[in-house]
């Protein structure tokens, strides 16, 4: 039936993502979000020069690493679209990491499919499990979500930019566990503290919008 169909979540896979960012640090995985990434990318250390290795956890959770990246002002078809270049690409983490910077890193708000893609890859290397069955055994089965599927990149990478698929009735659940502070049914599954300090506006983008993390 239509009410046990999954539907595909597109950037609200982002917002889950924050959720289990917040988890995994609460785990003792990743000490905070002061963390830089290139602790966690040692298998991309040859991406990462001295600027590059100022970028930190929070960066990518407000998409300000400053990495040089353009994903609306050019068709999908377009060598100059960098999300198009990435799915398309051998290694997507590479060609993220690759980027040159024209910001330093929590200056410039840039919206992009890329840093979130390499936030799942430093989740599965510093919990040591794929990001998929992480989100499951933390988050979903808590929640009593055993209908999803994710999507991956042709290199194999997880879309944890946008390639979640979940049930209405199960994304209300995770709606609700926000509202209600990470709690749910006497269960906290997710720290207070997270759930308020990943709804802060942090990137002012006018007077009345605002981005925490994801």
């Amino acid at each position: 039936t239509y009410r046990n169909k999954v539907h595909q979540l597109s950037s609200v896979t982002k917002g889950i993502l924050s959720l289990v960012t917040g988890i995994s640090i609460e785990q003792g995985n990743i000490p905070n979000v002061n963390e830089p990434i290139f602790n966690y990318l040692s298998q991309y250390s040859d991406s990462f020069s001295n600027d590059k290795k100022q970028i930190q956890i929070k960066h990518l959770l407000t998409m300000t690493s400053g990495w040089d990246w353009n994903q609306f002002n050019y068709s999908w078809n377009d060598k100059r679209n960098d999300a198009a270049n990435m799915y398309k690409c051998n290694d997507v983490v590479s060609y993220v990491l690759d980027r040159p910077l024209d910001a330093k890193p929590g200056v410039k708000f840039n919206y992009t499919n890329g840093e979130p893609t390499v936030l799942g890859v430093i989740l599965q290397n510093a919990c040591s499990i794929d990001v998929d069955k992480y989100t499951e055994q933390n988050l979903f089965n808590p929640l009593g979500i055993s209908q999803y599927q994710w999507s991956r990149y042709p290199d194999g990478t997880f879309e944890v930019d946008g390639g979640l698929k979940l049930c209405s009735r199960d994304l209300l659940k995770v709606g609700i566990l926000v509202l209600n502070e990470g709690n749910w049914k006497g269960n906290q599954l997710i720290s207070k503290n997270w759930i308020s300090e990943s709804t802060k506006s942090r990137i002012s983008l006018s007077r009345r919008r605002g981005v925490g993390y994801y």
